[in-house]
């Protein structure tokens, strides 16, 4: 019986090492993305001249056009343009370092989580466009031993206030960055606000 147990154990390993598929001939496997996030600065926009162009969180009951009608385009989508003072478009910006030995492709910034106090995730805000500080699109790669700094401009909050009291004016964000074929990355903001509002 217990040759049987060994036997059937040993079949056991060996089908797991057999479902492997094996790196080809001459080539090492793949090591672990090694990335480390930073962030630098950030805030929640200004949308006092722009109201509707805050995130406003899916009403119950609401239809998949109402939720998506926060995405529309802005104030300055239809000509002639008149510029709106108030009205700053949410921002974050961090920093990717790859400190392993070779290039890591396929990040991309997945999702911006808005924090309570007690740090669980509240809201979700949408990502507008993740940029190199030369405004060019981040191609999603970063070679070994860079540092890329993102401008991550994302569908700001009216008011912090609205999601969580009065009295209440900042929150941190939870940045959770994807990494084709690998675990994803997760990093927490320092709380921030909206961006102070200019007179008239």
């Amino acid at each position: 019986m217990k040759a049987l147990i060994t036997l059937f154990a040993a079949f056991l390993f060996t089908g797991c090492v057999l479902d492997r598929e094996p790196p080809p001939d001459g080539e090492d496997p793949p090591e672990p993305a090694a990335l480390e996030l930073a962030y630098v600065s950030g805030h929640f926009g200004n949308y006092w001249d722009c109201p509707d162009e805050a995130y406003q969180p899916p009403r119950a009951g609401a239809a998949p056009a109402d939720a998506d009608a926060a995405l529309v385009a802005g104030p300055c989508a239809e000509e002639p343009c008149q510029p709106i003072l108030n009205c700053e478009t949410a921002q974050i910006t961090i920093q990717i370092a790859n400190i392993g030995e070779a290039p890591v492709e396929g990040i991309r910034v997945d999702d911006l989580v808005v924090l309570n106090a007690a740090g669980e995730a509240h809201t979700s805000l949408p990502v507008l466009s993740v940029q190199t500080p030369e405004l060019e699109v981040f191609d999603g790669a970063v070679g070994a031993g860079e540092t890329a700094t993102l401008r991550i401009d994302f569908r700001g909050l009216r008011s912090v206030s609205d999601l969580f009291g009065q009295g209440v004016f900042e929150a941190p964000v939870k940045i959770i960055v994807e990494v084709e074929a690998q675990a994803s990355e997760e990093l927490i903001t320092a709380p921030i606000h909206a961006s102070p509002a200019v007179a008239t």
